[in-house]
């Protein structure tokens, strides 16, 4: 859970499945990233790259579009729903959290309030950068919801069926920010000051625990 398709690519290669570099071409020309569902899979050596695709896609259907059958969430669809997922399984931390996290980055969707997701930054440079700058913060792309409103195009990772099934059902929550607590959870608030509050507080522990 949580691989964009450049990471599956590279296990398939390095396992000697398939070609990564064909893979990632037929997958990129198919708009599947999001839809390469996250298993354990049991694969032969040598396989065609579109064969692979075949199987992924088909556990994602057989997985997920159940889980689509019983509706969607007040403004979302099938795809809304995956993007949503997608930053979420790069969010969570704790399964329990993930409807809670769903839940602040549908609330921003609907009041049109800026995503600002980190994970949407990471997915537009390229790569999974731990410690991103105020620089990158402001690089141009439509993946980026820190510099575009809305959604991104499509998903930044295969979401897993946990971050799916979250998304679908969000926890009740009027929750416009979250921060991490860097114990392994994460802090929501709904209004700015007080997010503000549990960032400094968050920022102060971890000073003391390095004294």
């Amino acid at each position: 859970e949580g691989w964009r398709m450049e990471q599956v690519a590279e296990r398939l290669e390095a396992n000697g499945v398939t070609p990564g570099a064909k893979f990632l071409e037929l997958a990129r020309a198919q708009k599947l990233e999001g839809y390469l569902f996250p298993s354990t899979y049991l694969l032969k050596k040598n396989m065609p790259p579109q064969e692979v695709i075949n199987l992924l896609k088909s556990e994602f259907d057989r997985q997920v579009l159940p889980l689509f059958s019983k509706g969607f969430p007040e403004g979302l669809d099938e795809k809304k729903v995956l993007i949503i997922a997608s930053i979420v399984e790069r969010e969570a931390m704790e399964d329990s959290e993930r409807p809670l996290i769903a839940a602040v980055y549908i609330n921003r969707y609907r009041i049109r309030m800026p995503l600002e997701a980190d994970p949407t930054t990471q997915y537009a440079l390229g790569y999974w950068k731990k410690a991103l700058t105020y620089k990158d913060l402001k690089y141009k792309s439509p993946y980026n919801t820190y510099v575009v409103g809305g959604l991104p195009p499509g998903p930044i990772c295969s979401p897993g069926q946990s971050s799916i099934a979250a998304t679908l059902a969000p926890a009740n929550l009027d929750a416009l920010y979250f921060v991490a607590d860097r114990k392994g959870k994460h802090i929501f608030n709904s209004s700015f000051k007080e997010h503000l509050k549990a960032k400094r507080r968050v920022e102060q522990a971890a000073k003391e625990a390095g004294r």
